[in-house]
């Protein structure tokens, strides 16, 4: 037998009901009807995130204990938002910083960050779409700003490849910035007002 600790519920299992840890997981899951895992230990261990990703090849033989920690995909994606708005905060204040620096000459360093900071963006748009979507509705203007920052993006590759910093540094500061600072205060607006509804 195999005790299982579910979000502080103990029980339990015949561990020879299931192929590999990720069979349990699931089953544990399907019981909380729309959670998500959060953090998973085995025998105290806990699993880390590469292994998450790979749980159907974790074998159950000689596991005494499992314990999990699931949410709901909701309550996920809150936490979602949330945290986008403080990385829109933080990627705002960067792109502020790579303006300066265009305007200063020191393009080696600015364009490095830069480079940085579009990666930054692109993690912030996919976590934000994924976010309202899970949400459904009431999310229309969380998905409507991604589509909003394209055309300053595309404007922004144009003069980079025109070597207009000071344009490049103008759009970073001027359309791009305040763009993310509207990213920051929807994603948190939507966040507490789902939090306080539900």
């Amino acid at each position: 037998m195999l005790y299982v600790c579910h979000n502080g519920k103990e029980l339990t299992v015949d561990a020879e009901g299931f192929h590999h840890l990720g069979a349990l997981v699931a089953a544990q899951l399907q019981n909380m009807n729309g959670h998500v895992l959060t953090r998973l230990w085995v025998d105290e261990r806990e699993i880390n995130e590469e292994e998450l990703e790979r749980l159907e090849t974790l074998s159950l033989t000689g596991v005494e204990s499992v314990r999990l920690e699931s949410e709901s995909a909701r309550e996920v994606a809150l936490k979602v938002l949330k945290s986008s708005a403080e990385y829109a905060g933080a990627v705002r204040v960067h792109l502020e910083e790579i303006a300066t620096l265009l305007r200063r000459g020191k393009l080696d360093t600015a364009n490095q960050l830069l480079a940085d900071s579009c990666d930054a963006l692109s993690v912030l748009v996919h976590s934000i779409t994924g976010a309202a979507a899970q949400l459904n509705k009431d999310t229309e203007e969380i998905q409507k700003i991604t589509s909003e920052l394209t055309p300053w993006l595309k404007a922004l590759v144009a003069a980079q490849e025109e070597s207009d910093w000071v344009r490049v540094a103008d759009y970073l500061e001027f359309e791009v910035a305040p763009q993310l600072e509207h990213w920051q205060r929807v994603c948190r607006s939507a966040s507490d007002d789902r939090m306080v509804k539900e």
